[in-house]
């Protein structure tokens, strides 16, 4: 091998060799500088070592925060510039150490009062919380109590308005009987004293059942709903029959007090489209009945106007052939044809709706100008 390239050979080994202590060296130099500033800027960086340790990353930590820089606790370029370390260090520096002017120093002095009045708002702000947080325990440990002497007051009440009636606390029986009668307050003394709201007679009826076809004052019964409900009523159970309280409550008495029942049952998730043992929709019910009212209120719910019973009769066929005067059938012909009523739809004999009111004259011509042909 010749001599120049030797020489360079040798040149590469060592710098192979020392260029990682070197730059070791002015990195740890850098830090010492950095130290130095730290420690003069009234930031405690710990020993004066060169070495990038807890407290000197805590102090950059501290340096950075109160100049808002990225919080980082390195010597980063930004943490470098403000602190005024040189890029390239030489031990000049250490001789004469970075000395903050006057001006700095009282710019340092503001930051550190800044830091006490912060951390002693934090630790007022930290009492302040916790005395909070007691007084809501003990809120609500005194609401818990509160209301369990409510519950037994109310309780014992319950049972004092039971005794005086003669019924027995918690009984699913006189809870449907007095449902069916409309007393409220009975209803709710037999759910206080533990009535299952659900129970059911021999015939499947539940108390909401009884409440919604009771022969007593509707208004009333309104109300008896409103507790049953609110005590977790199944607003769609079924009796024997297939019926549920929105069809028992279509056949009632027309008048407002029914259609107040029949909006309550829907607005708590009636199924308006739901069907008896034979087929039967609430509204097939209602417009057998000739129940105008509660045809409006079934249809408005979202009923199914072409329901089919299980012999193919619809609505319209059912109010066509209605025991009701032809006054109150008409008004109920008329409405379901105005939502869509098939006028010529046919059951599972071939009749049509037309062929069923035979000579009712008032439905007849209804249902020809709507367009029936037979």
């Amino acid at each position: 091998m010749n001599k120049p390239k030797m020489y360079w050979l040798l040149v590469a080994v060592l710098y192979l060799i020392l260029w990682p202590d070197f730059v070791t060296g002015q990195s740890d130099l850098q830090i010492r500088q950095a130290q130095e500033l730290l420690k003069a800027a009234g930031f405690d960086p710990g020993p004066l070592d060169g070495k990038l340790g807890p407290k000197t990353q805590a102090a950059l930590q501290q340096y950075q925060t109160s100049l808002g820089l990225p919080v980082t606790g390195e010597l980063d370029e930004a943490t470098r510039e403000a602190l005024g370390v040189s890029k390239s260090v030489g031990p000049e520096w250490v001789i004469r150490p970075w000395k903050p002017s006057m001006e700095e120093k009282k710019w340092i002095e503001n930051v550190k009062k800044e830091q006490q009045e912060m951390q002693r708002i934090f630790k007022e702000s930290g009492e302040l919380h916790k005395r909070v947080d007691k007084a809501v325990e003990q809120f609500m440990r005194d609401s818990e109590a509160i209301w369990k002497e409510l519950r037994q007051s109310e309780i014992r009440e319950a049972h004092e308005v039971l005794k005086r009636e003669g019924l027995d606390p918690g009984s699913n029986r006189h809870l449907l009987i007095a449902a069916g009668l409309n007393r409220l307050r009975l209803v709710q003394a037999l759910l206080t004293t533990g009535a299952d709201v659900n129970a059911r007679d021999k015939d499947g009826h539940t108390a909401l059942m009884a409440a919604v076809s009771s022969f007593l004052s509707k208004k009333d019964s309104a109300d008896v709903v409103k507790v049953l409900m609110a005590k977790g009523a199944d607003v769609n159970a079924k009796n024997n029959d297939g019926k549920t309280a929105l069809m028992l409550a279509a056949r009632e008495k027309d008048d407002d007090h029914t259609a107040a029942i029949l909006r309550l049952l829907l607005a708590n998730g009636a199924d308006v489209n739901t069907r008896d043992r034979d087929g039967r929709t609430a509204l097939i019910h209602a417009a057998d009945k000739g129940t105008t009212t509660a045809v409006l209120v079934l249809l408005d719910g979202g009923a199914d106007v072409n329901a089919r019973d299980k012999d193919g009769n619809t609505a319209l066929m059912a109010a066509a052939n209605a025991w009701k005067d032809d006054i109150s059938a008409s008004a109920v012909v008329q409405a379901l044809i105005t939502k869509g009523g098939d006028v010529n739809a046919k059951n599972d004999k071939g009749q049509t709706a037309l062929e069923i009111a035979g000579r009712r004259t008032n439905i007849s011509q209804l249902l020809k100008q709507a367009g029936a042909t037979k």
